[in-house]
């Protein structure tokens, strides 16, 4: 008998998430499967192997430092400014210049200062896996240019102290973070773009192990997005919500019934779940290896192991 791995081929599987992934007005998903059964691994082998379609950004924020009452939103912003400033094409020496003449009004209306404080400031909570050495020494050097450029000039200093005190309404759900992140994003895959426009996709990963607290915090942030949302028109001229940051799709990983069973302890069994989670996908939850699926291929790994059994099969 052979001591290889059972592994289920994801070959069928990934035809039927790129077909459900196109489906019309397909903007929102919840990506369920059970802990452990491959839901990171295949979504990072999809866009991999489609990097002329789409432009995934992946979150952990599992993985995040978070105090019990700290805005799990703040970093999700944070997280993908970062990830956005690790691509090769993302203008950075253009996005954090701070030795323009017009730096005043740059850094009063657009923030680019504060973003990168505050940018440098979350990094140890977001933990990143990655190296950050090199990117830490080009953070820090504009840091050290734009402070340069304040404290050479009181009327910015002036400006730096209002900021400061005016920190909490920066981090408002939609903020100048929100907003550049948008723009380098469209920024970034026009460069990328070959023929076919390439789809924005956020990737939440992991939904199901964060605390409570931090899971329908996320979830209640994004319903806030959805029910005070822009529109977009179409081209057959239907109204379509815009999802958060200008990205075309936003994908929600986790364990539904997980997500189900934490909702239930959290505020009743009697409170409707379905009534609540369904803003957060537009047609249906995909579930990673369909049952169908899966018993088809557990039912050949069966009979061939019973096929390699016969070969010492012993008349009595």
């Amino acid at each position: 008998m052979s001591d290889d791995k059972f592994i289920i081929p994801i070959d069928a599987i990934e035809k039927d998430f790129s077909d459900f992934l196109n489906l019309q007005n397909n903007f929102r998903i919840i990506f369920s499967g059970p802990f452990g059964i491959g839901k990171t691994y295949f979504l990072d082998k999809f866009f991999t192997a489609r990097s002329d379609q789409y432009y995934p950004v992946f979150l952990c924020p599992v993985n995040y430092s978070l105090l019990s009452n700290e805005d799990v939103f703040k970093l999700i912003k944070y997280d993908i400014l970062y990830q956005l400033i690790q691509d090769k094409d993302f203008g950075f020496d253009e996005v954090f210049d701070f030795t323009k003449l017009d730096y005043a009004k740059s850094f009063f209306s657009e923030n680019q200062f504060l973003i990168l404080f505050n940018l440098m400031k979350n990094l140890p909570k977001i933990k990143q896996v990655v190296p950050i050495a090199e990117m830490i020494e080009k953070l820090l050097k504009k840091f050290k240019e734009g402070w340069k450029e304040i404290n050479d000039n009181s009327e910015l200093s002036i400006l730096r102290d209002f900021q400061s005190e005016t920190e909490t309404n920066f981090l408002l759900e939609f903020d100048d973070v929100s907003q550049l992140i948008a723009d380098q994003l469209d920024q970034l895959v026009e460069k990328k773009r070959k023929e076919n426009a390439i789809q924005k996709v956020l990737v939440i990963d992991d939904l199901d192990r964060l605390d409570p607290e931090h899971i329908f915090r996320l979830f209640n942030v994004f319903s806030a997005h959805f029910d005070q949302v822009n529109y977009r028109i179409a081209e057959n001229g239907e109204k379509l919500p815009e999802n958060k940051f200008g990205f075309d799709k936003i994908i929600f990983v986790c364990d539904i019934e997980n997500i189900r069973k934490i909702f239930a302890h959290k505020y009743g069994e009697g409170v409707d779940f379905s009534g609540y989670i369904d803003k957060f996908y537009s047609k249906q939850i995909f579930y990673l290896l369909h049952k169908d699926a899966f018993q088809k291929n557990i039912q050949k790994y069966i009979d061939l192991q019973f096929q390699n059994m016969k070969l010492f099969k012993v008349d009595v």
